[in-house]
Parts: structure tokens; C-alpha cells; sequence
């Protein structure tokens, strides 16, 4: 797992709000203010109780601030800030700053949510590291772009030093992988050479007991027309010149980058995010040979453009197939047929460039309840004419594994509590222990070891000795939601939903509340339909 993985992003919500009960104005200003704050956890449920409880408390006491939605992950939380109609952006920014001061939060430019346009970087002399370097350059070039809000990059390749410790041969030397971490405390001048012969122990030098090398894995790999690529997103605002904006972008761009052409249909198809590693290697290889399939599915003539995002553990697979006018509704839906009869366990969803978008929000503290309903209702809507569920977010679980401490063996094993618990973050996440200062600056981490591999790992007492973690913690095994998405403080599940192709945004919305009234919620469950505007 890459320790620069994307975070989670919540779709922006704007317009107006249709509860059940009717359509309830909010009052919200374009602007929309961002924050991160990049603090690991053991589970999104940790990050949850730890920094969004009192970040979501220090944004209900800034005046200005209409609501807030929050997204929680092990590597910590965003969020998304909404300012009520005539609040002065300038002042709640400082009075965001002053209350956030004691927090490591990030408070990104304000952006507007509207329109969206695809630049693509897709390298073929060069290698994918070097081109998403230029591909930064090109975005600094286009955020400066009259009528641009903010842009965002998918599929670049950000390179930092990976140790991959061989813990066998630590063993074997009588180490620990907190001697490591302990003797890479600090910053390195020179090369890898530098690194490799930091001293583990007295006669154990790095190089001995692990494989130093640099990781250039992207945050999420893309292949556009096959190639590995860098998209740049760029968010136009509602007062954006968009023929402007274009021609602007065009004539930033270099020969090897080009915009994507507004395709008017769109198909994607998706397999489900999986829920063990073993699922994620059968997805990969389903969703390799769906990639194999496109020839047959879409022919040559009628694709102007072609996104794969590759299958990982978290996000699952996903193929985006931009379509002229020749793709009808009647064959993109003879398409399911033939799609489903070899790829059971894949989607094909239909997007017109003019389809009208909602979210549903299941709210209520039980995620498992909300996650239900929302594929009860994602179940509905698949036989309904006007509406198609396209995912659902907030739901997906992650293999975690826990320690249950026995205190009693610690003492006698005379451990620190503090040292078992710097050496268990260091198998939990990549940590981050060093900087490599050469031709340009590296952060360097250290990689856990496999979840299986745990009992079998060392650590060293006050006395010099060696215990087996397993001789002080069982290591027990389990699932937690991969990301918890939160609204004003409260939970939710999220069903994202478009219209069908033909179908009228009114008509949508109706058959959309009439499936919602048609399912029997639980106690302490509510459900809130968001109109969404590209």
C-alpha cells in the first residue's frame, strides 16, 4: 500500500436539498473550503473518534459555516467546508485558521464545484515519473487560467525510498524492526549507499537485513488508449468562460498532453470493490479480461477515448469509455446483456453528458443498517426506467488486525508499553523514519510486514533480550469500514444516482422518491436526497 494513497473524496453536493418531507432551501454560497488533516489511525473508526469529533466541533463555532461533511480514513480525515449565503470568505478562512491552530489540518483554496475538464498526459518515450514531474508543471500553468477553481491529478507517480525489511535475516542478527526505525531516525546527504550502510547494530548495517529502493507506484494507476497516463481535473466555475477556459488549456499544453474531448455519452464499466486480498487477485484477473473485451464491445469507429483505473484492494476496477452520438441507448443496453453473461460480478453504467445527478444519504449512527438499505434501494433502482444507481459510498469494509495486549506479560517480560506500541504502528502503515537528502529530497519509509507474519516478529525488552510479539499480544483478525463519511456529525452511507438516458430530470426525481418511500427503514435511520449539478 503506497503511503501517498489519495484519500477519499466526498462528490460535491450543491443546488438544493429534497428531504422526504419537501424541498428545504440551504442558502449556501458557491465557494466551497477544503481541509485535510494527515494524522495515521488504526481504522477509519479511530480517525473518526480522534480528529474529526474535535475538527467537526471547532467548525460548528465559526460563523459563516453552513454545514460540513467529513471523510474519514486510516491516514486521517478531510473536509468539506459550505459557506452560507453572504459569508465573507476572507473572514471565515482566518477564523478557520484560529480555531484549527492546534491541529496539523491542510486548508486547500476555496473552490467552486461545476463543471469538469479531463487533461491527459499519456507518456510514450518518456517514463511515467518524469512525465507526471512535467505534468505538475502543466497544472500550475493551468490553476492560474482565468475561470478555473482548482485542479486536481489522478495517476501520477510520486517516488519516495521504500525499506523492505527481510525479517528472517533481522532475526538471524539478533534486530529488531525498531532498531531500524531507531537508527534511521534522522536525515541522510548523498545516495543510497548512505542509507544502506546506516548501522542497524553494532555489525549489522541496513543493507544486511533489508532491500532499499524507491517507490514509484502511482497513487492509482490509469491507462488512457492503453497507456499508462496523468489526468489532470480541472473544476471550471459556475462563471467560467468554458470555450475561453479550453482554448486557454489547449495552448498551455505540450504535443505529448492532450484535452479530452466532452464525449456525448459516456459508459463505465465497474466490478465492485473487493473485500479480502484474495478477492482483489480474482478481480484483478476479471477485470483484465474485461479490459480485453472492450475491442469487441465498443467498436473503433465510435470510441473517442478510453479510461481504465486498475483493480486495487480498495477501489476496485473500473473502465471509462467515452462514446459519439452513434452509441444509442438501445445498444448501450444490449451491452448489459453481453457484459453481465461474461463478467458476472461487473456493471455497465450509462452516462449521458447531460444526465441529471442525486445523491441519497442514509443517515444514522449503524452504518451496516445504512449500508443495507442503500443495496436495497441500489437493488430497486436497477429494474426502474428513469434512474440508475451508479455506487455506493461509505460501505465498503478493509481487512484490519488488532492487538488484545496482555499486561500481565508485559511485566513479565519486562516490555515498555510505549515501545510495543511504537513497534505496532510501525506494522501497521508504511511509517515514515528518515529523509534521503541526494539529487533532490526523498522521504523514506519503512514497509510493514504481512498481517500474517505478526506473531512471528521480535522486539526487545529493558534487558536486552528478544520476546516474540506473540508472547505478549494476540493478533486478532477482522473488518472495518474503509471510510467513514459524516454530515454536520452525524454518519452516512451515500447511493450516488443519474438519470437514465431520455429521461427528464422531474421524472427521475419522482420515480427516485417513490422507490425511497417503498423500502421500510429502520429505527433511527432517515434518508435525504441530494440534487447534484456537474
Amino acid at each position: 500500500m503506497s503511503p501517498h494513497r489519495a484519500m477519499a473524496r466526498l462528490l460535491p453536493a450543491r443546488g438544493f436539498l429534497i428531504a422526504c418531507a419537501g424541498i428545504l432551501p440551504t442558502e449556501m454560497q458557491d465557494e466551497v473550503l477544503t481541509l485535510r488533516v494527515a494524522k495515521s489511525s488504526s481504522s477509519a473508526e479511530a480517525a473518526e473518534t480522534a480528529i474529526a469529533a474535535p475538527l467537526e466541533q471547532a467548525l460548528s463555532g465559526v460563523p459563516g459555516v453552513a454545514s460540513f461533511e467529513t471523510t474519514c480514513t486510516r491516514e486521517g480525515c478531510s473536509a468539506r467546508v459550505q459557506l452560507r449565503a453572504g459569508a465573507d470568505l476572507a473572514d471565515v478562512r482566518a477564523r478557520l485558521v484560529e480555531q484549527l491552530r492546534e491541529m496539523p489540518c491542510e486548508l486547500l483554496p476555496p473552490r467552486v464545484d461545476a463543471r469538469t475538464l479531463l487533461v491527459v498526459a499519456s507518456p510514450r518515450e518518456s517514463d511515467l515519473l518524469t512525465h507526471s514531474r512535467r505534468s505538475d508543471e502543466v497544472r500550475g500553468r493551468i490553476a492560474r487560467i482565468e475561470g478555473v477553481s482548482a485542479v486536481e491529478v489522478e495517476g501520477a507517480s510520486s517516488s519516495f525510498v521504500a525499506i523492505e525489511i527481510d525479517d528472517e535475516r533481522l532475526h538471524a542478527r539478533s534486530a529488531t524492526r525498531l532498531d531500524v526505525a531507531r537508527a534511521l531516525d534522522g536525515a541522510f546527504a548523498g545516495d543510497f549507499e548512505a542509507l544502506e550502510r546506516v548501522r542497524v547494530r553494532a555489525e549489522v548495517e541496513l543493507r544486511d537485513v533489508a532491500i532499499v529502493h524507491i517507490d514509484t507506484t502511482p497513487q492509482r494507476a490509469v491507462l488512457v488508449d492503453g497507456l499508462p497516463s496523468v489526468l489532470l481535473h480541472v473544476q471550471v466555475g459556475e462563471r467560467g468562460d468554458l470555450t475561453a477556459i479550453e482554448r486557454a488549456i489547449d495552448a498551455e499544453l505540450p504535443s505529448d498532453m492532450r484535452r479530452l474531448a466532452r464525449a456525448p455519452v459516456r459508459a463505465v464499466l465497474e466490478a465492485p470493490a473487493p473485500t479480502s486480498l484474495e478477492d482483489a487477485a480474482a478481480l484483478a484477473e476479471e477485470a483484465s479480461a474485461l479490459l480485453r473485451s472492450l475491442e469487441e464491445l465498443t467498436p473503433a469507429e465510435t470510441v473517442l477515448w478510453r479510461m481504465a483505473r486498475a483493480a486495487t484492494h480498495e477501489r476496485g476496477a473500473q473502465v471509462e469509455i467515452g462514446l459519439s452520438k452513434a452509441w444509442t441507448s438501445e445498444v448501450l443496453e444490449s451491452r448489459r446483456a453481453a457484459l453481465r453473461s461474461k463478467h458476472p460480478r461487473c456493471s455497465l453504467r450509462i452516462e449521458p453528458s447531460d444526465a441529471a445527478r442525486f445523491s441519497v444519504d442514509l443517515l444514522g449512527r449503524d452504518l451496516a443498517q445504512a449500508a443495507n438499505a442503500a443495496r436495497e434501494l441500489r437493488a430497486r433502482l436497477d429494474a426502474l426506467a428513469s434512474v440508475d444507481a451508479s455506487r455506493v459510498v461509505g460501505a465498503d469494509q478493509e481487512a484490519l488486525w488488532s492487538p488484545n495486549i496482555d499486561r500481565d506479560a508485559l511485566t513479565k517480560h519486562a516490555l515498555s508499553p510505549s515501545d510495543l506500541e511504537s513497534f505496532l504502528d510501525l506494522c501497521r502503515a508504511p511509517a515514515r523514519v528518515a529523509r534521503l537528502r541526494a539529487e533532490r529530497t526523498l522521504d523514506v519509509f519503512l514497509m510493514p510486514p504481512p498481517p500474517d507474519a505478526l506473531g512471528r516478529l521480535e522486539l526487545r525488552n529493558a534487558r536486552g533480550e528478544l520476546v516474540s510479539l506473540a508472547a505478549v499480544c494476540a493478533i486478532d483478525h477482522g473488518a472495518a469500514p474503509a471510510s467513514i463519511l459524516r454530515r454536520n456529525g452525524e454518519r452516512l452511507v451515500r447511493l450516488e444516482v443519474r438519470s437514465r438516458p431520455g429521461a427528464k430530470r422531474a421524472e427521475a426525481r419522482a420515480e427516485l422518491e417513490r422507490a425511497i418511500a417503498a423500502i421500510e427503514l429502520p429505527a433511527g435511520l432517515r434518508v435525504e436526497i441530494r440534487d447534484q449539478e456537474r
